[in-house]
């Protein structure tokens, strides 16, 4: 796509790219794309192999880890597969049988995360989380005492054909499904009722605010909500608990605090075309509409998600052994004792590189050092 449109827009269209140079960045030891093969799977490809004349490797110098140099090395062994059982002890020192895990209610401070590899773990341990907060700040229900003013279920609405769906449909959805079982064009996860705890980091899913400048997988804290006029939150029973609960069609929008800027946003609730998967069906059921706010909550990621962030303190929730992944969400943090681990690793889980990457950065490599014999 990118050489069709240059070759219309320069009016060179006999020349790859339209004659313009390119500098290609990027990082063969992330995750593969989304039901996608990696550029480097075949050497035949025009656009990719049959355009490239040099090569840098900016490999000299870990900077990302002077903070802990041992930890990097240790990465360095995890990214080609090559980690020692020394590695291993050393990496399992942080189980959490050995360790103290951090409060994870302050995410306003630090950047705490658990990775996980499912959207369905991942929605799991953000419902423990509140459930243990609320559990630990609020009044049980048949209690005189308000709710705690820092919680609030957003709860989204549901229609099909311009209609409701009704009260017993929308309670299935609130109480018993996340955003691993509502989603847009099988992409796009929505949350039918989100659980916030005011300061809870939270990404946007959508990339409707471009206006804004805000697009999907931006990232910030929940701040509050404005409410329209005349509206006010509900008291409800949360597992035995008080909390404060609203619908979407109360809320004008919500604020949020965006990571690195600290600038605040006000996010407007949007209608989406979803598909849902109920739990214990196998099947999807389509024709629906939700309207609600386009964001998660990402105390929680999965290892795509978590690809180029940096994070105070990552908790190992799961383990995938596709390729790259645990180098990926290992190296989120730049220490070891950023790491906390609730399953032990192995060496058998850290595999070679694959014969393609190995012949891809030879290639690279050669290509690296033809320019570096020409300067």
């Amino acid at each position: 796509m990118l050489d069709k449109n240059l070759r219309i827009l320069t009016g060179n269209r006999d020349l790859l790219y339209g004659g313009i140079h390119i500098v290609f960045i990027g990082d063969f030891m992330q995750l593969a794309p989304v039901n996608g093969s990696p550029i480097f799977s075949s050497f035949d490809d025009i656009h990719w192999h049959g355009s490239l004349n040099g090569a840098v490797f900016l490999d000299q110098g870990n900077h990302r880890f002077r903070n802990d140099p041992e930890w990097g090395e240790i990465l360095q062994r995890v990214q080609v597969g090559d980690v020692t059982e020394d590695d291993i002890t050393k990496i399992n020192q942080r189980l959490l049988d050995k360790v103290q895990l951090p409060d994870l209610v302050d995410c306003t401070e630090r950047k705490i995360v658990y990775g996980c590899f499912t959207n369905k773990r991942r929605n799991e341990i953000t419902n423990a989380c509140f459930l243990q907060f609320v559990s630990q700040n609020s009044p049980r229900f048949e209690s005189v005492e308000e709710p705690l003013a820092e919680t609030l279920l957003i709860k989204g609405l549901v229609s099909k054909e311009n209609k409701d769906v009704g009260p017993e449909f929308h309670k299935l959805l609130w109480g018993m499904c996340g955003d691993n079982n509502i989603s847009v064009n099988g992409n796009t996860k929505i949350d039918p009722c989100l659980k916030l705890i005011r300061g809870s980091p939270l990404m946007i899913n959508s990339n409707t605010e471009k206006a804004q400048k805000l697009c999907k997988g931006t990232t910030g804290n929940f701040v509050d909500v404005r409410w329209k006029e005349g509206r006010s939150p509900q008291v409800e029973n949360y597992n035995g608990y008080k909390v404060f609960a609203t619908n979407i069609n109360d809320l004008d929008c919500l604020i949020m605090k965006l990571n690195h800027t600290d600038q605040i946003v006000e996010l407007k609730a949007e209608e989406f075309t979803v598909e849902m998967k109920l739990p214990g069906s196998t099947s999807r059921i389509k024709g629906f509409k939700m309207a609600q706010f386009a964001v998660n909550m990402s105390l929680a990621t999965t290892g795509h998600k978590l690809q180029g962030m940096t994070m105070d303190i990552l908790i190992l929730a799961e383990i995938s052994l596709v390729p790259n992944w645990l180098y990926v969400v290992l190296s989120r943090v730049t220490t070891l004792k950023g790491l906390f681990l609730m399953h032990p690793l192995r060496k058998e889980m850290f595999k070679q590189i694959s014969r393609n990457l190995r012949e891809e950065l030879l290639f690279l490599r050669t290509l690296e050092q033809q320019l570096l014999n020409s300067l």
